[in-house]
């Protein structure tokens, strides 16, 4: 056998030992479907496995209707929570928040101050650990103080106005960053909300949201 022949039946051997490799971990992910057939991908390429898989998938009777859009959706879901370096910034882009760690919580507030300071009709803001958020640019800062008495640190462009973050006196190990900063649609969704008794009429959080009235 010349050298040329050698490689390309080495080439071929690997892209099926490659795509048998695929399939397996493709069903064990697939949590919820069955195969119609079990599929062989010996005898061809590594290329045709992967346009051919979800044809042997279909969803089980009885379980949740899970189609790939639903499922990468999920994956998608999951990988954003522990996804750690995101940008901040606000309007005109010189007072910027730069986290290098998945955030603590994700919160919605009703309160009708928070409505005011965010100009829509609840906040939404992120928690991070302080020592993961670079900040960068000037800000002007306005003080808060809440029902509890505590202060609450909020700093905005002095040029656009933007609020980007705020640092609250008794969690100043923390620093909470405006969620609508970050301008990235595949945020994680909110998993606690607060003050719901003003919240307004058309308005529903996700499912399995933590609530308090």
């Amino acid at each position: 056998m010349d050298i040329r022949r050698w490689r390309r039946k080495l080439a071929f051997d690997f892209s099926a030992f490659a795509a048998g490799i695929l399939c397996s971990v493709w069903m064990r992910a697939r949590s919820g479907w069955v195969r119609r057939e079990t599929p062989t991908c010996a005898g061809h390429s590594l290329n045709t496995c992967i346009g051919a898989m979800d044809q042997y998938f279909q969803p089980s009777r009885g379980s949740e209707a899970l189609t790939l859009d639903v499922y990468n959706a999920k994956f998608r879901s999951a990988n954003r929570m522990i996804e750690t370096n995101r940008i901040a910034s606000c309007a005109c882009g010189r007072l910027t928040a730069t986290t290098s760690a998945a955030p603590v919580g994700v919160s919605v507030c009703h309160c009708l101050d928070c409505q005011r300071r965010s100009g829509s009709v609840f906040a939404a803001q992120a928690r991070f650990p302080a020592g993961s958020v670079t900040i960068a640019g000037t800000s002007n800062t306005f003080v808060r103080v809440g029902d509890g008495g505590s202060k609450s640190t909020f700093h905005f462009c002095p040029t656009c106005g933007s609020p980007v973050y705020y640092i609250n006196d008794e969690r100043e190990d923390s620093i909470i960053i405006a969620v609508g900063a970050f301008a990235d649609p595949t945020f994680p969704a909110p998993n606690f909300s607060v003050y719901e008794e003003r919240m307004h009429s058309w308005v529903e959080m996700p499912p399995g949201i933590e609530h308090m009235y």
